[in-house]
């Protein structure tokens, strides 16, 4: 079976790169982070995720873009966020919203889930 891929977006490279670390090989998946929001939605289109992690409530408006556009509207999409509450990450339209700081056992099983659905 191929690597899974994950594109994070984030405004820190700390984090995602121990996610993505941690998930490359519990998860067997590649990871992309994209430190800026140029061009969010191509990137998005030609990296061809099986999953997006938004990393940071400043990067959370990304999240109706992406969700609104054909090509990228059945991604599954993790929020991560120690700003906002479950119900306020509602409203972004995420598949699944983990609040900071996160527990990394609780991140890979939601991931695992949401690849297994």
């Amino acid at each position: 079976m191929p690597a899974k891929k994950i594109l994070m977006f984030s405004d820190d490279k700390v984090m995602p790169n121990i996610i993505g670390n941690i998930l490359s090989v519990e998860i067997k998946s590649e990871f992309k982070i994209l430190m800026t929001t140029d061009n969010f939605q191509q990137e998005a289109e030609n990296y061809e995720p099986n999953l997006i992690i938004v990393t940071s409530f400043h990067r959370a408006n990304l999240i109706p873009k992406l969700k609104a556009s054909k090509k990228t509207k059945d991604i599954p999409i993790v929020l991560l966020s120690g700003v906002l509450s479950q119900v306020e990450a509602g409203s972004y339209m995420a598949d699944a919203f983990l609040s900071k700081p996160v527990d990394i056992k609780i991140l890979l099983l939601t991931v695992k889930n949401i690849f297994h659905k």
